[in-house]
């Protein structure tokens, strides 16, 4: 009774958030496909010899006399069952991050040396131009003495 009530609450559960347990998804999980394809087995002329060697046999004491049901009937009551495995291949999902922690420093730094070196380069123009200005000036004082 008490695994009654503990599955009635899990299915309340269940009911009330929409399905969503917060679970990881599962680590291995096999898929099967499946396909059905059906034929009458045994045929008529195989059903005896399958009844010897696969029914009778293991029994012993057993002949194809002592054998009360008819072929119709052995026909309906024997089932052949074989499993065929359609993909042997697995795939494996793994993740990674995309962005490592020494793909972030190398992005960095880049950032940084190519802001820097902008920075520098605007520094080097900015004095540049102050000089030119400077030298422009002087030489028109110069020019206006003499």
């Amino acid at each position: 009774m008490a695994d009654t009530k503990c599955s009635i609450e899990t299915y309340k559960t269940i009911l009330e958030t929409d399905g969503f347990c917060g679970c990881h998804p599962p680590c291995n999980e096999k898929v099967y496909l499946q396909t059905i394809s059906s034929r009458t087995w045994p045929h008529k002329e195989y059903l005896q010899e399958a009844l010897m060697t696969e029914v009778c046999s293991p029994i012993g004491n057993c002949t194809a006399n002592n054998i009360t049901m008819s072929t119709e009937e052995l026909e309906h009551n024997f089932l052949k069952l074989i499993i065929y495995f359609g993909d042997l291949n697995h795939e494996i999902i793994t993740e990674e991050p995309v962005y490592t922690f020494t793909r972030l420093l190398s992005d960095v730094g880049g950032s940084l040396g190519l802001c820097l070196g902008v920075s520098l380069l605007c520094i080097c123009e900015l004095v540049e131009v102050l000089f030119d200005i400077i030298q422009t000036a002087v030489k028109k004082v110069r020019k206006r003495k003499s």
